[in-house]
């Protein structure tokens, strides 16, 4: 059983998750809709192929962007 607190943290990560995987969707780049996305306690968590380097790296500073990033793994 959780406690409401770990219900609470839980719920906000994955909020957390959608609104980046909404924020990458958002965006122009097709192949970051193929990049799954994870969160827990503000450090978020990407898994996936983009289709180069530069796209990782945009990726990355577009999850940066969203509210509630604290950390990028």
């Amino acid at each position: 059983m959780f406690s409401p607190a770990e219900l609470s943290l839980e719920s906000a990560d994955r909020e957390l998750e959608r609104r980046v995987a909404a924020f990458l969707a958002g965006q122009h780049f097709p192949s970051f809709r193929n990049v799954q996305v994870g969160a827990q306690s503000g450090t978020v968590t990407l898994h996936g192929r983009v289709g180069s380097f530069y796209e990782k790296q945009l990726t990355q500073e577009c999850c940066r962007r969203v509210a509630g990033v604290i950390e990028l793994v």
